[in-house]
């Protein structure tokens, strides 16, 4: 299984630098993608104010365990993607670069925040890690990296 640890962080930022500016679609920009990956991560750590709790008893004991176990594809859930020139990626990936290293430095040293998921209810550090792994994993796919 794949870790979301330091290794991993350099794979994702070296994807984001080959990444196209703009989806295969056209849709969203790179610099966008990476702006909602920050903010997913930041929503972790308790630096956002956290969005209302959606989730259902279906949503946080069967579809949450499934979809972060990878038993089935992360799910289209509608994020708004922030409005961004293509040209902001470089400014987003730093901003990233960072966010990540502090995640990365509190959850070494045990003292990662509980936090809860919108849709999946409350998450432990293993939890989080498995939800931006895979959150991760399907928006960098939709940029083609």
């Amino acid at each position: 299984m794949q870790h979301f640890d330091g290794d991993y962080v350099e794979w994702v930022l070296e994807r984001i630098g080959r990444a196209p500016r703009r989806s295969s679609t056209g849709e969203v920009s790179t610099a966008a993608v990476t702006a909602h990956l920050r903010h997913s991560v930041e929503r972790s750590l308790g630096r956002v104010p956290p969005e209302p709790f959606r989730g259902t008893w279906f949503s946080v004991h069967v579809l949450g365990p499934l979809v972060l176990g990878g038993w089935l594809p992360f799910p289209e859930d509608g994020a708004v993607m922030p409005s961004l020139s293509d040209a902001a990626v470089e400014g987003e990936t730093a901003a990233l670069k960072a966010v990540l290293e502090e995640y990365l430095a509190l959850v070494q040293a045990d003292e990662l925040p509980p936090g809860t998921h919108p849709l999946y209810g409350p998450l432990d550090v293993a939890g989080w890690e498995r939800f931006h792994l895979r959150h991760f994993e399907h928006h960098l796919s939709r940029l083609g990296v």
